[in-house]
């Protein structure tokens, strides 16, 4: 009953349908506040009422597994979706199955730091997934000056969901690696970080074609100071956050450990380079 009520509340598949609706109907702030702080109630609710000190083995497996069909089916369908907003709530169901995935191999084996790891990638996911909800609404209104500063902000963010190295979603997920381990979850954890980054360049794409067919006007301060603001946090958060969580910042930066974290994000480029026709 648990895992089923913050399932519902964070979209698991097959408990996902309201997400994309919901996302859809709402208007970019509203939407960017149920994608970042509302949905993480769900990610709470598992963080406080699962036994991570006692290995459930049968229970986290089941969990990783419906968490990992849900990071694979968020990108499968997102990718054929054409409204900006659609996309992102589509992404959201696959970066919340990560997140149940990282609690599931965490939960069968009570592996410590497991919730606090969890919350750490969930901060990073409040932050960037508002501020890419906002970004729609300042790139429909960006003069042709500040277009391309919109575009590259919203490029790393999104790319961050990624892993994309130096980001502040490279450290969330070096952070998940530790529950993840380097088995089957392991793989499938890096297969699943370059779904999505095919599923984030289909949605800048979509971006830069809605971009260009907007009037260009002045942009809003009310749309340009929190999305500013959400963009720096989601890069800044994360790396105050890592070296507390980990202890430093050595093991990070190391060459192979960057690239480690840079394939599959390449890996995903080149699929979507060979699915853009």
């Amino acid at each position: 009953l648990i895992i089923a009520s913050f399932g519902l509340k964070i979209a698991l598949v097959p408990m996902h349908g309201w997400m994309p609706l919901t996302y859809t109907a709402a208007p970019l702030p509203a939407a960017a506040a149920l994608s970042g702080a509302a949905v993480k109630a769900g990610v709470i609710g598992l963080i406080r009422f699962l036994p991570f000190d006692t290995a459930l083995p049968d229970w986290g497996e089941a969990l990783a597994a419906v968490g990992f069909i849900s990071a694979f089916y968020g990108v499968a369908v997102g990718i054929t979706q054409h409204n900006l907003k659609t996309v992102l709530a589509y992404s959201s169901i696959s970066q919340m199955g990560v997140i149940a995935a990282v609690m599931g191999m965490g939960l069968a084996s009570a592996i410590p730091g497991t919730a606090l790891d969890s919350a750490v990638y969930a901060a990073h996911h409040v932050l960037v997934k508002g501020a890419l909800f906002l970004s729609i609404g300042v790139a429909a209104v960006a003069s042709q000056k500040y277009r391309p500063l919109v575009m590259w902000l919203s490029a790393i963010m999104a790319l961050s969901l990624a892993g994309l190295p130096i980001t502040g979603g490279w450290l969330a997920k070096l952070v998940v690696k530790a529950p993840l381990g380097d088995g089957i979850a392991g793989t499938l954890a890096d297969l699943s970080a370059a779904a999505t980054t095919l599923l984030m360049l289909h949605f800048l794409m979509l971006l830069a074609r809605m971009a260009q067919q907007s009037p260009q006007t002045k942009t809003q301060v009310a749309i340009d100071a929190p999305w500013l603001a959400l963009a720096i946090s989601s890069v800044v958060v994360p790396w105050l956050l890592y070296p507390v969580v980990v202890g430093g910042l050595g093991e990070a930066l190391t060459a192979s450990a960057i690239f480690k974290s840079l394939w599959p994000v390449l890996f995903g480029a080149a699929l979507a380079y060979g699915l853009r026709p």
